[in-house]
């Protein structure tokens, strides 16, 4: 295979490793957590969510330092867009 030539996985492992552990994750939180306090979610969880959203971005940046470039996107509106601007959206 030409080292240009781009892998897409078929539809079922891509479900297996995107999908399955989602729906896993969502069942335990809905059936085994505890109820949170107000404060906790008015506080603590979006400052956990921003502090979550950097560190990601800051792992794919990383990752696309590798791969010359950020043609992973999902988007195709998102290519050629600079950093700061792909961060706040």
């Amino acid at each position: 295979m030409p080292a240009t030539a781009k892998l897409i996985p078929p539809l079922t492992i891509d479900l297996a490793l995107h999908a399955s552990p989602l729906f896993t994750l969502l069942v335990d939180f809905f059936i085994f957590e505890p109820k949170f306090s107000k404060i906790y979610v008015h506080k603590a969880a979006p400052a956990a969510i921003v502090v979550y959203s950097i560190c990601y971005a800051s792992f794919v940046e990383y990752c696309a330092t590798f791969n010359g470039s950020c043609e992973f996107l999902v988007f195709p509106a998102a290519h050629g867009i600079l950093t700061p601007v792909l961060l706040a959206l």
